[in-house]
């Protein structure tokens, strides 16, 4: 039979001429199609068909009433993907009337709901979103992405609203562990960070080699393309819906890190106020970080060998940062090598004289080194009570397992994941709320605004105010962008 009428009717979009081959018996809708290309129902919506088309969306229609086959496949596509592909809203609310297969999956395990949302169309993923089983919704592909990871990789804010709003699963893990969360961070997405965060999605998430959400915020690149204020704000936000620092291993050189950028101040203060504890670390890759060109100076004389524990409160006198400085003292925020090095060391004092005798180079950073200088022999001369040290032991006590490196040939989150963590450790002791707070640094003087750091009035019995203003609690208004 002639199905050449048909082919042309449907390519000039003639919907009467359609209607009449098919109803003279012209052509059989159902056979003599020896190539799904050429089929009237994949000439229709794949080839010349646009989104908007009302008179190919009419065509569609005839077929399929006239018997034409909802479920034709080409190149291991079905048409709800095509019309998904294309953005053919229209044809996927008719679609559904006729049977047609919403969670059909290709060779490479994607689905209708994979492919807009990876497109970026918006309608249809909300359309699929709303039709879809529970299984499909949550479906991941080859690569072991869901329709929401796919959103949060390429940005597709409006998307992943509707995604959310559907009732998606957050918290599925692609192959290597991450979630769409982590997934946002690893591609410097902070839009859909930020949505994932308010929405619910899990911010403890330990993937292959120890990786966290806290860690792939803190890579160099995405403060790079974000800035420092915006990255700020997305730890900040972690942290209030519940990011437990101490749980890997792979975060425990990240309040380091911190100490080492007058920009991180807010992100330094919020991981104090939320248990991140004060930890002894090797120096080697510290000193390769932060002064990798005095490889013969006085730092490597100080730090002597990669083994050498290196303490926050000494990161804060070696970079000359005096308001850190200041802060750690006030909160007691104390390593067992603070106490037992520090004062009595004098190669760190050595170091700061001869920083402060290099004036005339740098004005700016001497004053600085002068300053931490000062307050070292303020340190010095202020013995610590019995109460503050038996805190400084338990804290390090309980924060050992933090320090202990698993084999780089381990993959497993286990064997990074310190279980319980800090915090839950200091949870299960049988001692005053009081204590556990004054162990967590949850205290009102931990909660000081970075502005005032540099004014601390280290008295006893001072009383001080949580500061919640914008810059300390990255609250500042940004509004999403949508696709």
């Amino acid at each position: 039979m002639d199905n050449s009428k048909l082919l042309r009717a449907i390519c000039v979009r003639d919907i009467n001429q359609v209607r009449q081959v098919l109803t003279s018996g012209q052509c059989t809708i159902g056979r003599g199609w020896t190539s799904a290309e050429f089929h009237p129902v994949i000439q229709c919506i794949k080839f010349g068909y646009w989104a908007g088309d009302a008179r190919g969306c009419e065509i569609l229609k005839i077929l399929l009433q006239h018997g034409a086959d909802i479920n034709v496949q080409y190149r291991g596509k079905n048409i709800v993907i095509f019309a998904a592909e294309l953005n053919h809203l229209d044809c996927l609310e008719f679609f559904i009337k006729f049977g047609a297969d919403l969670g059909f999956t290709t060779q490479d395990g994607e689905t209708a709901l994979t492919i807009a949302t990876r497109k970026g169309n918006a309608d249809c993923v909300k359309f699929l979103a709303e039709h879809v089983s529970r299984e499909t919704l949550n479906q991941t592909n080859n690569n072991g992405n869901t329709a929401v990871m796919i959103a949060a990789i390429h940005d597709r804010i409006l998307c992943l609203r509707h995604l959310i709003q559907a009732g998606a699963d957050l918290d599925v893990k692609d192959t290597h562990g991450h979630t769409a969360l982590m997934s946002a961070a690893h591609v410097k997405s902070a839009d859909a960070a930020t949505l994932l965060l308010d929405s619910g999605a899990c911010v403890n998430t330990v993937a292959e080699y120890g990786e966290t959400f806290l860690e792939a915020l803190r890579e160099e690149e995405y403060e790079r393309k974000y800035g420092k204020f915006k990255t700020s704000k997305l730890v900040l936000k972690a942290l209030h819906v519940g990011l437990d620092p101490t749980l890997s291993r792979r975060d425990r050189q990240v309040l380091h890190n911190m100490v080492g950028s007058e920009l991180c101040n807010a992100e330094l203060r919020g991981l104090v106020m939320n248990g991140f504890p004060p930890l002894d670390l090797d120096c080697g890759g510290l000193v390769e970080c932060y002064w990798s060109n005095y490889s013969n100076s006085s730092v490597q004389s100080i730090l002597g060998t990669s083994s050498t524990a290196i303490s926050p409160l000494t990161m804060a006198f070696l970079l000359a940062r005096p308001d850190v400085a200041w802060y750690f003292i006030a909160n007691n925020f104390f390593t067992h090598s603070d106490l037992m090095h520090l004062c009595r060391d004098n190669k760190i004092r050595q170091y700061l004289q001869k920083e402060i005798q290099y004036e005339s180079y740098e004005i700016f950073y001497c004053k600085k080194a002068k300053q931490c200088l000062e307050i070292l022999d303020f340190l010095c001369g202020r013995p610590h009570s019995l109460h503050t040290l038996a805190l400084i032991a338990i804290s390090s006590a309980l924060s050992q397992d933090l320090l202990h490196d698993p084999s780089d040939s381990l993959k497993s989150e286990e064997s990074w994941i310190c279980r319980p963590s800090f915090r839950e450790k200091v949870a299960m002791l049988e001692i005053p709320p009081s204590l556990k707070r004054e162990l967590l640094h949850q205290t009102p003087l931990s909660g000081l605004c970075c502005n005032f750091w540099d004014h601390i009035p280290i008295c006893d019995g001072e009383r001080f105010t949580v500061c919640q203003c914008h810059e300390c609690e990255g609250d500042s208004e940004s509004d999403l962008e949508d696709d």
